[in-house]
C-alpha cells in the first residue's frame, strides 16, 4: 500500500507540475531558469539539453507506470517503455557529467581570480579568507554531486538493459547503488550544499 501510494504521489507530481515532470523541464527550456548563474554558455545549453532529453523519458515512463496500474486500458509493454526511458536518462547523466566538469574549470577560474586579487589589493585578509571559503564549499558541493551521478550512472543503464542482459546489474548491487545515492543527496541538501555559480562577497574598496 505504502509502495503504491508512493508510486501515484510521484507521477501526480510529474504529471501536474511539481518539482519534476514534463511542465518544468519546458520551463526551463524557454526561459534557461536552471543552470546556476555559471559565465560558461555551454553550461546553460547542456542543462537545455538534459530537459530535452528528460521530454523523452518522462512521457515514457508515465506510460509504462499507466500500463503497470492499468494494463487493460494501456496495452502496452510497459517493461520496454521503461526501458527506453532510461535510455534518456542515460543521456542526461552523460551530458551532466559534462556540464559538471564546465562548473569544476569555472571555479577553478574563480580561485585563480580571487588570488590576484588578493595579491593586488595586499589588504582584505577577511574578504580573501571569506571568499576562499565559499570556493572551497562550492567545490565539495560538486564533488559531492560528481558522486550522485556516478552512483546513478549504473543503475540507469541497468534498467535500460532487457531483463536477464549480462550487463545487469544483481539487485543487491542495484540497492545498494539507490541507497549510496540516496545518502549522498540527502547530506547535500540538508547542507545546502547546491550546484549553483557561488556569489562572492564584494571586495573591499581602497
Amino acid at each position: 500500500l505504502v509502495q503504491h501510494n508512493l508510486s501515484m504521489y510521484r507521477m501526480c507530481t510529474r504529471l501536474g507540475g511539481g518539482s519534476f515532470g514534463v511542465p518544468p523541464e519546458l520551463e526551463n527550456m524557454i526561459n534557461h531558469s536552471w543552470y546556476g548563474g555559471w559565465e560558461d554558455k555551454r553550461i546553460k545549453w547542456c542543462v537545455w539539453l538534459q530537459s530535452v532529453t528528460m521530454l523523452g523519458y518522462y512521457p515514457l515512463e508515465n506510460l509504462a507506470w499507466a500500463g503497470y496500474v492499468a494494463p487493460k486500458l494501456f496495452p502496452v509493454d510497459a517493461d520496454k517503455l521503461c526501458q527506453i526511458s532510461c535510455i534518456f536518462w542515460v543521456l542526461w547523466i552523460l551530458i551532466d557529467f559534462y556540464a559538471t566538469y564546465l562548473r569544476f574549470r569555472e571555479l577553478q577560474k574563480m580561485e585563480r581570480e580571487l588570488s590576484a586579487k588578493a595579491s593586488s589589493l595586499g589588504e582584505g585578509a577577511e574578504w580573501a579568507e571569506a571568499a576562499r571559503k565559499m570556493l572551497a564549499a562550492k567545490r565539495l558541493g560538486l564533488w559531492l554531486y560528481t558522486l550522485r551521478l556516478v552512483l546513478w550512472l549504473p543503475n540507469a543503464v541497468h534498467w535500460s538493459l532487457p531483463p536477464g542482459h549480462k550487463a545487469c546489474l544483481p539487485n543487491w548491487m542495484v540497492q545498494a547503488f539507490g541507497l549510496g545515492e540516496g545518502l549522498v543527496g540527502t547530506y547535500t541538501l540538508a547542507t545546502g550544499r547546491g550546484i549553483s555559480r557561488p556569489a562572492l562577497p564584494p571586495p573591499p574598496t581602497r
